[in-house]
């Protein structure tokens, strides 16, 4: 958690000054010789922030708030004044006194607004406290100027580009989300669908950023709240969160950072514009004995070639965890069917793309749901075969060295393929020959390098051999990264042109730091 005590706040503002004063313009701490460029900021200020006497909070609106209804705050639920929420524990409609320091675009403050009423909080599922302000939204912007954020009323895409502005330290952080984290723990703590921010520079968050904003960086709409990072590398400890895979073993990365997602909050609106945890459809948490809440991940955008194999497992949560989840789907493409268990496979057959919504209902008729795209792209002329590798194998892969698929980290669907070893190994390589199909221009793919040593032993590289012209072209250089999550790649090419697509990972065979690459979601198109 970001939260800290005055004390801490104090001395870490002495370090963040002291950095400042000597010229830093990073986002956060880099690696000792690494330079790290962070997005640019479009739309994103410090406007209409808050600065907390602890945390960072922010003013927003609903998409359908209306300049008469009350004023909003949103912060984390771990930044209530009550103190931390415990694991289950939803706070509805309390009194609240809750005040803080309005800033403008500059940082500077504009007046201060106070709360009476904490609307909802909760650190169940998500990590998140709204409150109804004194004011309205139209006295707040004639006595401030101030014009309220306004919350994300849809799920937010893999590889957006963020902001996050802190009222508490008057700073602002950019990166890129590198995807979502299913289960995220943290000591009594689950959060589900957290956003996971790029660990290749600029979301270095800090104590006191908490309940700051996550802004798309290119419209200004809040997607989410910035609430943890691993501080210290330890495994799902206080400050310490962990990732929880499907099967339940863990993960943690030192440095890595998480916020929680906010369209949940729009599923729960009533026509009264008020929170309502009995709307059909909300996700957000309910108090223990009022009903079960029901989640389910978003596994992002899927694309398969047609007449390629699919194997998705979906999956859900259920705040009663006794309770057995079923599925069902709509928008399925053509010969992809879901089990009762969330299983979606089959061959896809049409080309084509569909929105589809997966549905998990437990034995209280308690239910949630997620959407996403599904495309079937044409394979006519050529193409790449089992280029997402959900036929849960290599097959239509010529390998070499060591190789295979796994089932964890994956970029999307339910496989990747793994280059390398965790183990000491040699060069290690998957190629694939195939034809560009009538009115294709683009070879792409997605890379996740696990390289401990340096560039000058051990690597990842992409090469592209133009059969039919007889050139050979370099798609990804000589890489080796750390922590830096999923990269795409791509290449022009030529429709009907034959290629030989080449994926490497180079490891030294020296013993503790062996390297291997993650690959994922080969198109042409």
């Amino acid at each position: 958690m970001l939260k800290r005590t005055a004390a801490v706040l104090a001395a870490l503002a002495v370090t963040v000054a002291a950095a400042l004063t000597a010229g830093s313009a990073a986002a956060g701490p880099a690696a000792t010789g690494s330079t790290r460029t962070a997005p640019a900021l479009a739309s994103v200020s410090l406007a209409s922030t808050i600065a907390l006497d602890d945390c960072s909070a922010s003013l927003v609106r609903y998409p359908s708030s209306v300049s008469g209804d009350r004023a909003l705050m949103l912060t984390a639920g771990h930044c209530w004044e009550g103190g931390m929420p415990s694991a289950g524990q939803v706070l509805q409609n309390v009194a609240s006194s809750r005040s803080g320091t309005l800033l403008n675009s500059a940082g500077n403050s504009v007046g201060s607004v106070r709360a009476d009423k904490l609307l909802y909080a909760t650190m169940t599922n998500t990590d998140i406290a709204i409150y109804e302000l004194t004011d309205t939204f139209a006295a707040i912007t004639s006595r401030t100027g101030a014009t309220a954020l306004t919350i994300s009323a849809s799920h937010p895409t893999s590889n957006e580009a963020i902001s996050i502005p802190s009222g508490y330290w008057t700073r602002i952080w950019a990166c890129n989300l590198n995807g979502f984290a299913n289960t995220v723990r943290e000591d009594q703590w689950t959060w589900h669908d957290s956003l996971r921010y790029d660990m290749a520079g600029g979301c270095e968050i800090i104590g006191g950023s908490s309940g700051s904003p996550v802004e798309d960086t290119a419209t200004g709409a809040v997607i989410g709240v910035n609430n943890t990072i691993n501080e210290s590398g330890q495994m799902c400890t206080l400050n310490n969160p962990c990732e929880v895979a499907s099967d339940g073993s863990t993960t943690a990365t030192k440095g890595q950072g998480y916020g929680q997602e906010l369209y949940w909050v729009t599923t729960c609106l009533n026509a009264a514009n008020a929170i309502d945890l009995s709307v059909s459809g909300c996700l957000l948490p309910k108090p223990p004995g009022s009903g079960n809440t029901v989640t389910v991940d978003n596994p992002g955008s899927q694309t398969v070639a047609q007449n390629g194999s699919v194997h998705l497992q979906i999956t859900g949560h259920d705040s009663d965890s006794s309770q057995t989840l079923t599925y069902t789907a709509s928008g399925l493409p053509a010969g992809l069917s879901i089990s009762s268990s969330g299983l979606i496979s089959g061959t896809a057959s049409t080309v084509g793309s569909s929105q589809v919504t997966v549905k998990a209902t437990d034995g209280t008729n308690a239910s949630g749901s997620t959407t996403f795209a599904f495309s079937v792209t044409s394979t006519s002329g050529g193409g790449v075969t089992n280029g997402g590798f959900e036929t849960g194998s290599l097959s239509g892969w010529t390998s070499a060295g060591s190789t295979s698929v796994t089932g964890s980290g994956v970029h999307s669907g339910s496989y990747a393929a793994m280059v390398g070893s965790a183990n000491p190994s040699g060069t290690s390589s998957i190629a694939q020959t195939f034809t560009a199909p009538a009115g294709a221009s683009t070879l792409a793919f997605w890379y996740n390098v696990s390289c401990p040593d340096t560039v000058t032993y051990d690597w990842a590289t992409a090469t592209l051999k133009d059969n039919t012209a007889g050139t050979t072209s370099t798609v990804l250089a000589k890489t080796c990264t750390q922590g830096a999550g999923w990269k795409q790649v791509s290449k022009a090419v030529t429709a009907g042109h034959s290629y030989t697509l080449t994926l490497v990972s180079k490891d030294d065979n020296y013993a503790g730091d062996a390297t291997y690459t993650l690959y994922d979601d080969v198109t042409v198109s």
